[in-house]
């Protein structure tokens, strides 16, 4: 197999005819778990940045239209803050997350979290078609729970989250119409002001 590399701006070079597409369990089991517990990557293919949330989405390294995969130090957020701000806009949280389980990884779980960025300042700002898929591990209770105490209970692991950053433009239909609806219901509760977990992970590792 061909190896692999870094380009000088940080993003990875594949071998013509490879797409790196991984799922959600692969993003959270095979690279996130494996790089907040020091243990081996399958492949050394997502590059680091110190903090993707101050950049806008169209100068982070790589390719404008490809889905970009970045990992990203928490402990290096300024702010844990629901609104992430950049020079000319900022990256607003959707207010929801997905948990992603394996059975064989437990009692690791994964969270999945979305954001979109918008452009301006808020109250005036204009959402665009950059959304960003935020991953991050966390440890869970052996006993049971319902799924809303479960979720509370969760305890974050590591200051690494792993970002996917991707434009709607570039996606298929059905992938679209599943981030219109989640903007639909985010913009419902705009000036909402909830901490997010994600936002916790960013205080607990800044401690």
């Amino acid at each position: 197999m061909p190896k692999l590399f870094f380009s000088q701006n940080a993003s990875c070079n594949l071998p013509p005819g490879f797409r790196f597409e991984p799922t959600d369990e692969e993003i959270v089991f095979q690279y996130l778990a494996c790089k907040t517990l020091y243990r081996p990557f399958p492949a050394s293919i997502v590059p680091e940045i110190d903090d993707v949330f101050a950049m806008d989405p169209w100068e982070l390294p790589g390719e404008l239209k490809q889905d970009r995969y970045f990992f990203n130090n928490m402990a290096n957020n300024e702010t844990s803050r629901s609104r992430k701000s950049t020079c000319t806009g900022f990256w607003k949280s959707l207010g929801f997350q997905k948990l992603i389980i394996c059975p064989s990884r437990m009692p690791i779980v994964g969270i999945k979290k979305t954001l979109v960025f918008y452009k301006g300042k808020i109250h005036r700002a204009t959402r665009t078609d950059w959304f960003v898929h935020v991953y991050y591990i966390a440890h869970t209770p052996t006993k049971p729970l319902t799924n809303h105490r479960f979720q509370r209970s969760l305890v974050p692991l590591g200051k690494w989250v792993l970002c996917h950053v991707f434009s709607k433009k570039t996606r298929s239909d059905t992938t679209k119409n599943v981030l219109r609806q989640e903007v639909s219901d985010a913009d419902s509760s705009f000036l909402d002001t909830d901490s997010s977990t994600l936002d916790e992970v960013s205080s607990t590792n800044s401690e």
